[in-house]
Formats: C-alpha cells, structure tokens, sequence
C-alpha cells in the first residue's frame, strides 16, 4: 500500500486477551479516519471497527474484514470461540 502512496497504520491494540470496548473504539477513534479513510481489521479488530463505526460522525470509505471475530468485546471477557456475536 505504502508504495502505491498510501499511508498504512497499524495499532498496536492493548488487551488482545480481554479486550475493552472502549479502550479499541478510543484508539480507532484517535487515528480521525475520514470519507477517505479504508478500514482493514483482522479477528476483533473487524469487530472494533464495527463498533467503531456505530459510533463514527462520518463514515469511512470503505471496510474490509479478514477472519472477523464473532462474539462481542466486553469488558474483561476472554476470547470464547462457542459465543455468537450476533
């Protein structure tokens, strides 16, 4: 991508094992992705997108998501494959 000129960020998202709702919205949030902006998540990153965007006041323009996790990020829950997100 970078060498296509287009400016790549990657965070380093804190609590991977118990991911927090907010703490991963507040970092997406932070980066001020705009109309121009592509979102990729991997795994809960897809999720925190998700819910990055319900919040969003503008959209991003596009998102793609690879291996999205299907469960919720709440508060001091460990990853559980068998919980449904939806």
């Amino acid at each position: 991508m970078e060498k296509s000129g287009h400016e790549a960020v990657v965070p380093d998202m804190p609590n991977a094992s118990r991911p927090i709702k907010e703490e991963w919205v507040r970092i997406l949030k932070n980066f001020g992705p705009n109309e121009s902006s592509v979102l990729i998540g991997h795994s809960l990153g897809g999720t925190a997108i998700l819910r990055y965007l319900e919040e969003a006041a503008e959209p991003s323009r596009q998102s793609y998501f690879n291996s999205n996790a299907n469960q919720p990020i709440e508060r001091g829950a460990r990853f559980q494959p068998d919980r449904k997100f939806f």
